[in-house]
């Protein structure tokens, strides 16, 4: 008979079925990082399920080195981690949860933050020459002297912010190039050297990342079921959920919010995006969530292309490495599917059969068509459907969403300007290589609000497109335009929205699409542009529009048809 857990191993030899083990705050008297490694571990003794709690209380979390993460779950299955009134807070630039290899993770309740976050907030106050300093609220964002914070002499990126509307400034200045500056605490003042400096306004406030990307609140590979449920997260030095080889993912009452302080709001929530899910499969589900304020999109849906750099034999290629933002690569049993690179059109789908490195053999003979920098995508790693329901986006760098996959229903958001298109479809040839095209691709009943005022504005609030790039010596270049003929994206549904706008843009854009559904929606313009156009489908067929209304902005009067702007000739830069 086993007569405790201290003798289970020792006299039974036989593993528990279940497992609930608990956190307690007082971690903080060693380390909570180093706690929960422990925890966690003793899950491994369960064949069924584990659960651990979080009592109430506020965990410090430091990692065992700087950029490592906070918290592992490795090789589990049937893990749920509550932690209702528990708030983890990150000590130092590090990620939160890294989860690998693992099935069926419930995370519920959790708050996640950072003692320092990954930013600051700066007003201008001189720009002499090349140098330009800010003025730093130092009781809000402190600079610490030692190795462990020279992070925060760095800037990774710098975006114009409006103090008043809270949000980036309309048409306001960025930067991605990196810096390293300076910090006097005589008088508070950060600085740095620069050739864009005359670029800003003195008396203007900006928002200095220190850290943009790869720090993550959660970041899953090959897991099997994830759940996060009434979890909020306040910052993180990267993106809030960041998921590869992923699959059957629900998100529901999932906040990315900036903080309320007792006396200000935080500028920003995350430093990137607020989720990024590529090459996943089954199903995405985010219901009843909040997505305020990040750095980069609100949410991204995609695959990846991957270039053929070289045509070894009639079954084997060279794939190229040079995809940005993340390489997973296709796997064996793989269904491949290849696209030209100056069309997008598919041309041949077979089943990829070995992979070696970048080297990577088919099953079937390759078709004479093939050519070198054409694409190859994996139509295996996408998911099965995407269902977005009940949730708002607002006050964000970049788009709202990107949505490049099948399957997708998008109903009764709220896009509450974000500073490009509230929903976009890119498939991209060119720079990103996130594939792929769409079909069965639905938004109805959502409110778009004030989008496309700043970065990453494009032409339309709901846009629907793709990069083909532009040639230079035989070679594909870096910028791009759509393609010119043929279709690419089929069943597209935008139905029963509400467009409110100001920027004099489109309400709608959608490029090379066979079957487009566009009624029902209602649109309120801006009448300072010179274009009153709502809407366009330039390249598509069989295209439905009916009972869709347009009325100016902010005047009386009875709503009319809306106007669909005739075909332009395209340009040859595409946003990003």
């Amino acid at each position: 008979m086993c007569l405790s857990l201290y003798f289970l191993f020792a006299l039974c030899f036989s593993p528990l079925s279940s497992l609930t083990l608990q956190m307690t705050s007082d971690c903080s008297q060693t380390s909570c990082a180093d706690v929960f490694s422990q925890t966690i571990a003793q899950c491994h003794t369960t064949t069924e399920s584990c659960t651990i709690h979080f009592a109430p209380g506020r965990y410090p979390f430091t990692a065992s080195k700087l950029y490592g993460a906070s918290a592992v779950i490795q090789d589990l299955s049937n893990i749920t981690i509550t932690g209702y009134n528990a708030e983890m807070v990150m000590q130092n630039l590090q990620s939160g949860f890294t989860i690998t290899t693992s099935t069926h993770v419930t995370i519920t309740g959790l708050t996640i933050d950072m003692a320092r976050i990954p930013f600051s907030l700066g007003i201008v106050t001189s720009i002499v020459n090349q140098t330009v300093a800010f003025s730093i609220d130092t009781k809000r964002y402190p600079f610490y002297s030692g190795d462990q914070w020279s992070w925060l002499l760095n800037v990774q990126a710098i975006i114009e912010f409006n103090m008043t509307t809270h949000r980036p400034q309309v048409r306001g200045f960025e930067s991605y190039n990196s810096f390293k500056a300076q910090f006097n605490p005589r008088d508070d003042t950060y600085s740095f050297s620069t050739t864009f400096a005359s670029r800003l306004k003195k008396g203007s406030a900006y928002i200095l990342r220190h850290h943009v990307y790869g720090l993550d609140a959660f970041t899953g590979s090959e897991v099997h079921g994830l759940t996060l449920q009434d979890v909020t997260v306040y910052t993180s030095p990267g993106m809030g959920v960041f998921c590869h080889y992923c699959s059957d993912i629900l998100l529901q009452r999932v906040y990315f919010v900036k903080k309320r302080e007792s006396s200000w709001t935080r500028p920003m929530s995350l430093t990137a995006d607020a989720c990024h899910f590529f090459s996943t499969t089954g199903f995405i589900e985010i219901l009843d969530s909040v997505f305020e304020g990040q750095g980069d999109d609100g949410l991204n849906v995609h695959g990846h292309y991957q270039e053929i750099e070289s045509l070894i034999n009639d079954h084997r290629v060279i794939i190229g490495k040079n995809q940005v933002g993340g390489k997973p690569e296709p796997r064996p049993g793989d269904t491949i599917e290849f696209r030209s690179r100056s069309t997008l059109q598919p041309y041949f789908t077979t089943t990829l059969s070995s992979v070696h490195g970048s080297l990577i053999e088919f099953a079937d003979q390759l078709p004479k068509a093939a050519r070198l920098y054409d694409l190859v995508v994996s139509l295996t790693l996408k998911p099965s459907h995407v269902f977005i329901h009940n949730c708002t986006y607002k006050d964000n760098r970049a788009r709202g969403q990107l949505l490049k996959s099948d399957n997708i229903t998008v109903v009764n958001n709220t896009y509450d300007h974000p500073t490009g298109a509230c929903i976009q479809v890119l498939p991209d040839g060119c720079y990103w290589y996130e594939s792929t095209v769409v079909r069965n691709w639905t938004v109805m009943g959502n409110r778009f609000i004030g989008c496309n005022y700043a970065q990453a504005k494009t032409i339309a609030d709901v846009f629907v497109s793709e990069c083909v790039p532009t040639w230079k010596d035989g070679k594909p270049q870096t910028t791009g335009h759509p393609v010119s003929s043929g279709m690419l994206h089929n069943g597209i549904t935008i139905k029963d929205n509400w467009f409110e706008q100001d920027q004099g843009q489109l309400a709608v854009s959608v490029d090379a699409a066979n079957g487009v559904t566009f009624t029902g929606n209602t649109i309120t313009y801006d009448t300072s542009s010179a274009s009153q156009y709502n809407y366009r489908f330039p390249n598509s067929q069989n295209v439905t529009i009916s009972e869709n209304k347009c009325k100016p902005a902010n005047k009386f009067q009875e709503s009319s048809d809306c106007k669909e702007q005739p075909s332009l000739a395209e340009s040859t830069t595409l946003p990003y």
